[in-house]
């Protein structure tokens, strides 16, 4: 796998963090501490997020954290403007035979509000169908 800094550099992050942002929520601890609990309680967790310099929303399924720094490598954790935990989602019944299709699973909210308020403060928007937790605004 390439070294990360050929991907995005991490000056030019502080940049667009400093540039568009007012507060920053998260650091690399933080991040790590969710994850991993969440995926101690709930075996895996399934996430959108959306990274500060792009406007493209993505997904993924985590079932546990990854090696620090990354949140997905070669994503840092200083990259993620935000996570969404949706209700649902819709993924693959077999990853390893995709012909069966996709189907739609379900999230427990109420546990995932449960764990995260347990861990301490984190910036939350919640509106019945997910919760977002802020890197930044």
């Amino acid at each position: 796998m390439k070294n990360h800094n050929q991907y995005i550099d991490v000056n030019k992050l502080d940049k667009i963090i400093d540039g568009k942002y007012s507060a920053s929520y998260m650091n690399n601890t933080k991040w790590n501490k969710l994850i991993q609990k969440l995926t101690d309680q709930l075996d895996q967790i399934y996430v959108n997020y959306k990274l500060i310099h792009s406007d493209q929303v993505k997904g993924n399924m985590f079932i546990t954290t990854d090696f620090e720094p990354f949140f997905i490598e070669p994503i840092l954790y200083k990259e993620i403007e935000w996570i969404e935990i949706p209700k649902q989602y819709e993924d693959w019944k077999n990853e390893n035979n995709r012909k069966a299709g996709k189907q739609l699973y379900s999230q427990n909210l109420e546990l995932i509000t449960e764990v995260i308020s347990g861990l301490g403060q984190y910036e939350i928007e919640t509106n019945g169908n997910s919760i977002r937790l802020y890197g930044y605004k």
